[in-house]
């Protein structure tokens, strides 16, 4: 009997947990994983600036909340190594005075009675397609625990406006957030970045398990080829087939031109993340990892600027300020990047000028998190049949879900339970 052939197209963190979960539960499959870029990782991946301080494209945190992709990189071995330095999540947040010299400074800590007494109808789901600023609004939660510490929330892990952000997503995002106790909130930082710590390891992984990975190598079209299998068109005229099943690990957008079909997506779904990262030098003391200050406008015109510091290594230390829910308008990259040296300026003090920084915009960083796009998502499972032994998952298929790590591994692995059930 011939050996069942499986192709995964995209080799982010919903392929490779999909291409996993087959190679783990079924080892007589032939699995191959296509990538077009020369990396694996998708927009979760690591990179190297001055080809030797480590960064991640865009600024990515664990945390404990995140059982799938923790249960991911303990079987590729890669918690128990020295790869992620684990930390207590901290929360600070910083409004600015209108001179940008001082601030005001409120921690979680401070916030915990506003936010027990909200807790209860938080917990509640919101009724209807309401924004998380009108859900915050109904909820009874105080002006200084929305605008501390809800609102930047929300933005940051919804990559949304919290005007036009899915309140459902934000409440998931809050249940899923606390399900495990305290425990939930314990984070993981990747001492270099997320390919050398999080994806290699995932690589070597698949490697042992015979799964075959080809980079540089772009599919632009599947077709059918005859007794329900399917051909791969790729890039420069090639083609791979037959395969058995085929499972599209993509954005939607990315699966709908693949098989020449019209996006359901909506338009304008996608929101670009802007990210300013700093390198403190070798010596000089370090910022705890554990800590997240988010950086709050006065005026509450723009959202918020998060700032996170890296764990140090042989490079120094490099802190990020990370601005989420950016347009697509070059003039507001601009605004965004002043805006975060601003902040960094106000943080570092006289240290600021004198280091050396790099500015990067994701301008696909994730999809909006609108209650339109929630609709979208599949009412049950984390993926969907295409009919025919065609499979799609990614991170836009867990519902009530904004875009994270987690709902990637989530999709990819629901995607290959279905397929091998």
């Amino acid at each position: 009997m011939p050996m069942r052939r499986i192709a995964v197209v995209g080799g982010g963190w919903s392929g490779l947990a999909c291409a996993e979960r087959l190679a783990t539960s079924r080892p007589g499959l032939e699995i191959c994983l296509f990538e077009a870029a020369p990396q694996l990782g998708g927009r979760a991946r690591g990179l190297l600036w001055d080809d030797h301080v480590p960064i991640d494209a865009g600024q990515h945190l664990l945390i404990d909340a995140y059982t799938e992709t923790i249960a991911l990189l303990r079987r590729a071995d890669a918690l128990g190594t020295g790869h992620w330095e684990r930390d207590w999540l901290r929360w600070t947040s910083h409004t600015l005075s209108p001179d940008g010299r001082s601030s005001e400074k409120v921690t979680l800590t401070g916030l915990l009675p506003d936010l027990l007494a909200a807790w209860p109808r938080l917990m509640q789901a919101p009724r209807g397609r309401v924004s998380v600023q009108g859900w915050l609004a109904q909820s009874g939660a105080s002006a200084a625990l929305t605008h501390h510490l809800l609102r930047p929330l929300a933005e940051g892990a919804l990559n949304t406006d919290w005007c036009e952000a899915s309140a459902g997503c934000f409440q998931q995002v809050l249940r899923d957030a606390t399900r495990r106790g305290p425990l939930s909130l314990r984070t993981l930082h990747p001492r270099r970045n997320l390919s050398l710590d999080g994806i290699d390891p995932i690589a070597s992984r698949l490697r042992h398990l015979a799964v075959r990975v080809h980079l540089r190598r772009r599919v632009e079209a599947v077709t059918a080829c005859g007794g329900g299998a399917w051909e791969l068109h790729l890039s420069q005229g090639e083609t791979e087939g037959c395969f058995d099943e085929v499972v599209l690990a993509l954005p939607h957008g990315a699966m709908s031109r693949i098989l020449h079909r019209p996006s359901r997506q909506a338009s304008g779904s996608s929101r670009a993340i802007g990210t300013l990262f700093l390198l403190l030098p070798p010596g000089v003391p370090v910022r705890s990892s554990g800590a997240i200050h988010a950086f709050q406008d006065p005026h509450g015109l723009h959202g918020p600027i998060v700032a996170l510091a890296r764990p140090p290594g042989p490079w120094g230390q490099v802190l990020s300020f990370v601005v989420s829910a950016l347009p697509s308008s070059r003039d507001e990259h601009d605004s965004a990047r002043v805006r975060a040296e601003q902040v960094a300026a106000q943080w570092l003090g006289e240290q600021h000028s004198s280091l050396k920084r790099h500015w990067i915009v994701d301008r696909q960083a994730t999809w909006a998190a609108t209650p339109a796009a929630c609709s979208l998502q599949p009412r049950h499972g984390a993926f969907r049949s295409l009919g025919s032994g065609l499979w799609h998952c990614s991170d836009e298929m867990v519902q009530d879900y904004p875009a994270t790590i987690e709902s990637a591994v989530r999709s990819g692995r629901a995607a290959a339970d279905a397929l091998l059930a």
